[in-house]
This record gives C-alpha cells, sequence and structure tokens, in this order.
C-alpha cells in the first residue's frame, strides 16, 4: 500500500475520539449481544455502540410508551398466570404504538453493530488508533487514557448503575443511566418493599411496590456493570495500542 493510499485509509477509518467526558470509539461488539440488550429496553443496545443520541431518545420513548401502555403490569400479570387481568390491563392506543420501534430498536441496532465492526477493523489495520487524542481538557472537566480497572467498573455498578460509567468517565451514558434508575426505584417503591422484606412483612411488600415501575430496574440493574465492564476494557485497549 502506498503512502497516500495509506494516508486517505487513516483520513476516513478514524479509531475514535477523545472529549473531556468522554471516549467514544468504535470496537468489535457481538450483534446477537447487542441486539438482547435492545430487547431488554429499547436504547441500551444503541449506546453500547456508542450510539448517545439515538440510544437516549429510544429510552425516553421505552419509558413514555411502556409506561402509558401499562406493559410492564400485564408482564407481571403474565408471570403469574393470570392472563384475563394482563389483558384488561393493556392500553391498546400505546401498545400498537409499541411494537413497531420495539422491533425496530432491536434491528437497527444488530445492523449499526455490524456495521462497526466492518469499521473497526478497517480502523485498526490503518492504525488510525495512533492519531486519538490520549488527554482532552476543557474549561470544566478533562479526560485522559489511564489504566482503568474493570472490577472496580463492575463493582461500583453493582453499587448504584451509573457510577461504574462514571468511574471510566463515561460521564453522559453514567449521569443517564443513574438519573433513570434513581426515577425507577423511587416510582417502583422498591426500597421500601425491601425493608419491609427485612421485617419480614411480606403483605405490605405486596402493597406498597409498584410493578409497573420495578420491571424496569432489573434490566437497568444487570445493564450497567456488563456496558461498564465493557467500556472500562475498550479503553484500556486503546490505551495499549498507543
Amino acid at each position: 500500500m502506498s503512502e497516500n493510499t495509506t494516508a486517505q485509509v487513516d483520513q476516513r477509518y478514524k479509531k475514535g475520539l477523545m472529549t473531556p467526558t468522554n471516549a467514544n470509539i468504535v470496537q468489535f461488539r457481538n450483534p446477537t449481544v447487542v441486539m438482547w440488550w435492545a430487547a431488554a429496553i429499547p436504547g441500551y443496545g444503541h449506546v453500547m455502540l456508542g450510539k448517545y443520541i439515538k440510544g437516549f431518545l429510544l429510552i425516553v420513548w421505552e419509558f413514555t410508551v411502556n409506561y402509558n401502555s401499562k406493559l410492564n403490569t400485564a408482564i407481571m400479570y403474565t408471570f403469574i398466570g393470570n392472563f384475563e387481568a394482563a389483558i384488561n390491563v393493556l392500553d391498546l392506543n400505546w401498545i400498537l404504538l409499541y411494537v413497531p420501534v420495539y422491533l425496530y430498536s432491536i434491528w437497527d441496532s444488530r445492523r449499526v453493530a455490524i456495521d462497526q465492526n466492518k469499521y473497526a477493523l478497517l480502523a485498526d489495520m490503518s492504525w488510525s488508533v495512533a492519531k486519538v487524542d490520549s488527554i482532552s481538557f476543557s474549561a470544566m472537566e478533562k479526560n485522559y487514557l489511564d489504566k482503568r480497572k474493570t472490577w472496580l467498573a463492575i463493582f461500583w455498578s453493582l453499587i448504584t448503575p451509573g457510577l461504574g460509567h462514571l468511574y471510566a468517565n463515561r460521564l453522559p451514558t453514567g449521569f443517564y443511566i443513574l438519573v433513570w434508575f434513581v426515577i425507577a426505584v423511587y416510582f417502583s417503591n422498591i426500597l421500601p418493599s425491601i425493608h419491609y422484606t427485612f421485617l419480614g412483612q411480606f403483605d405490605k411488600v405486596f402493597e406498597v411496590i409498584n410493578p409497573q415501575w420495578a420491571l424496569f430496574v432489573p434490566s437497568m440493574y444487570c445493564f450497567a456493570p456488563y456496558d461498564a465492564y465493557l467500556q472500562c476494557d475498550s479503553f484500556n485497549k486503546l490505551m495499549a495500542k498507543q
């Protein structure tokens, strides 16, 4: 490959960008895993791939339409075998809006993952990683390449989802996950239900918990440590290649 051709490849296939608040780089991602997270909560697959605007908008859509359609409540009734209540609680005006965008989120996250995997291969072949800034400053924040412990990203995410991303300096994702987690935990009354569980007052647990919000929490709680680990690992790989 000639020097001119190499320069053109380097210019076209950039590895990513370091900013004071984030490091958005292209890395290999398993399209099936990305699809799975998009199925858990629409938008999560795109956030994994660094498509923050589309991902955040899809997450807002998920919470809005899911809440108004009472989908999670219907799922809860389905789990306990009360299929008639599940059908009656659903709002058809909202649930019929939900399905097309839900399927699109899964399909598009897989499409983007496959495209980005091809792009990541070309970026690594052209060694464009060397052109990613190792440090980025602004008046309010700074970000720099440093080896991050992946287990710490997992640990802080398990303590409170979002903290692992803040540790890895993925500030947009970290604060977004943290805010939505707090909202879901508050309106689901999970913390009071845990309190009553420790006291053995199980009748009060079922009285206070709100299944519509509570069923958001497991997906959020599992996604945060997994993605924080991947993002931290990507950060470390970027540093190792420079």
